[in-house]
């Protein structure tokens, strides 16, 4: 285990966000997730996160899931995780949800290096977590990538860190 905190957009797929946890060893794991949406049945993220039981499949293929949720998976201890719901389309509420969990992850974990793995999740969710980040100096971005053999779906495989700090993107 490393002194890291990671903070991870959790989409459709906990492939990548189990790679991430690996690569990064945290102490201490933020999901940013999603709810299930009411109005047009989509499935959120959550339960990857907090289902009980066998609730994500191995493929999408499978009929019935057949794994546990990504926690048991990575054997994070209770306490070392949480969920945060962010909403899945609203690129504002979704930094002011964000925000307010790093804010209070920072006074939690004062010393601890910060990882943004903005891998899952909704565009938004991702658009995000990467503007919220670049904000700070001194947290790394991680993307967990691979081989692409379509536009739906990559193979996953490697860990990236972002090499470049953007130049603030705006002038200064």
């Amino acid at each position: 285990m490393s002194d890291a905190v990671l903070l991870c957009t959790v989409g459709g797929s906990h492939q990548p966000i189990l790679k991430a946890i690996e690569s990064v060893s945290p102490e201490y794991v933020c999901f940013f997730c999603t709810q299930d949406d009411p109005k047009t049945g989509d499935r959120g993220s959550e339960k990857q996160v907090t289902g009980k039981g066998n609730c994500i499949k191995a493929s999408p293929k499978n009929e019935k899931p057949t794994l546990p949720n990504i926690p048991k998976q990575a054997e994070l201890e209770n306490g070392g995780f949480d969920p945060y719901i962010v909403p899945a389309d609203d690129f504002d509420g979704a930094v002011s949800k964000m925000r307010a969990a790093l804010v209070g992850l920072r006074e939690k974990y004062p010393d601890r290096r910060i990882v943004a793995d903005y891998t899952g999740g909704t565009k938004t969710m991702s658009a995000a977590l990467v503007c919220l980040a670049l904000e700070f100096d001194d947290i790394d971005l991680q993307l967990v990538t691979g081989p692409r053999n379509n536009l739906r779906a990559v193979t996953y495989g490697q860990v990236h860190q972002a090499s470049v700090r953007a130049s603030r993107l705006r002038k200064e």
